[in-house]
C-alpha cells in the first residue's frame, strides 16, 4: 500500500520512529546534564582582593617548614574557610614582594569555618628559601611590611 507520494506505510512509520527516538534522546541528554550540574554544585565565586599588613614568621627550630610564612591581613567577616585565601610573592636575595591576598568565597558551598580573632586572618605563603634577613614589601605600593615572630595575634 502506498500513499499519494508513493511512499509505503511501513516507510513512514520507520521514518517517524527515527525522529521520535532522536527527540527523546536529546531531551534525555538535556535532563541528565541539568541533574549533573545541580549535583556537581556549580556555584559562582565572590573574589575579594585584600592588602596584607604584616608577615608572621615561625621561630627557627619550631619543627615547621622554614620556608613557610603567614601573611596577616584585616578580615572583618565572622570566619573563613581553610584554603579560601591565596597570596603570591616574588623573591630576590634582599626583598620579598608580596601580592595582595585574594579571597575566593564559593557561594552556596559549606566548609568547616575558621574563626576570626581580632578581625585578623592569615594566608600561608611558601617561599623558595627561608625569609632570613630579607625585607618584605607589599607589591602593590612598595610599603614595607613588619615581620613578626609567631605567637598570639
Amino acid at each position: 500500500m502506498t500513499d499519494r507520494h508513493g511512499w509505503g506505510t511501513r516507510a513512514r512509520v520507520r521514518s517517524a520512529s527515527k525522529w521520535w527516538r532522536l527527540l527523546v534522546g536529546i531531551v534525555g541528554l538535556i535532563a541528565l546534564g541539568s541533574v549533573l550540574l545541580f549535583f556537581a554544585g556549580v556555584q559562582h565565586v565572590n573574589v575579594t582582593v585584600i592588602r596584607p599588613d604584616a608577615v608572621i614568621v615561625e621561630p627557627a627550630g619550631s619543627g615547621t617548614d622554614p620556608n613557610v610564612v603567614y601573611i596577616r591581613f584585616r578580615w572583618t567577616a565572622a570566619g573563613y574557610c581553610s584554603g579560601q585565601f591565596s597570596v603570591q610573592a616574588t623573591e630576590t636575595d634582599q626583598v620579598v614582594r608580596v601580592s595582595d591576598v585574594v579571597s575566593r568565597d564559593y557561594v552556596g558551598a559549606s566548609c568547616a569555618g575558621l574563626g576570626t580573632v581580632g578581625n585578623v586572618a592569615t594566608a600561608t605563603l611558601t617561599l623558595r628559601q627561608p625569609l632570613g634577613t630579607r625585607t618584605v614589601e607589599r607589591a602593590s605600593d612598595g610599603t614595607r611590611l613588619p615581620v613578626m615572630p609567631a605567637g598570639p595575634l
